[in-house]
């Protein structure tokens, strides 16, 4: 019962913070969280990356410098590198 209220919590936040970036983000393309879902990043049409923390449902990166639409996301298994291309 204790894990699924966390997942529960975690999916929320999760959903806010998704339904935020969009607001942010003009045609959000691709997203990923890391596991166990304390960051979300997502990519956007827009050139550029924002990456949110969950627990707080913060931006901490809006990052930008793509020169084209970011297409892919991906953190690495510790969660402290994000790849995208």
């Amino acid at each position: 019962p204790e894990d699924s209220t966390i997942q529960s919590a975690v999916e929320t936040a999760l959903l806010r913070t998704y339904v935020e970036v969009c607001r942010e983000l003009d045609d959000v393309i691709c997203f990923a969280v890391t596991c166990p879902g304390s960051r979300f990043a997502a990519g956007s049409c827009g050139n550029s990356i924002m990456v949110w923390e969950l627990p707080t449902e913060r931006c901490v990166a809006h990052l930008t410098g793509h020169m084209r639409q970011v297409r892919s996301l991906a953190f690495s298994t510790d969660g402290a590198r994000l790849a995208s291309g």
